[in-house]
């Protein structure tokens, strides 16, 4: 999960929005442990969400660069 969005990030720039997901990642599996179910699948959500962003970005900027 990591590497994938930190190719994305070399590919397409996206430091910021690869921290972030990293962020959300840490903050769901904190809420997670401490049975904040709610808002660990809330900040689940989102980080995947943010995942498939970043992948679809970085796959759109390789298609262009080729």
């Amino acid at each position: 999960m990591i590497a994938l969005c930190t190719e994305a990030a070399q590919r397409s720039k996206l430091r910021v929005h690869c921290r972030l997901l990293h962020f959300l990642t840490t903050s769901a599996l904190y809420c997670a442990v401490i049975n904040k179910e709610i808002a660990a699948s809330v900040l689940g959500g989102a980080t995947l969400v943010g995942m498939v962003t970043a992948f679809i970005a970085g796959k759109k900027t390789t298609e262009k660069s080729t």
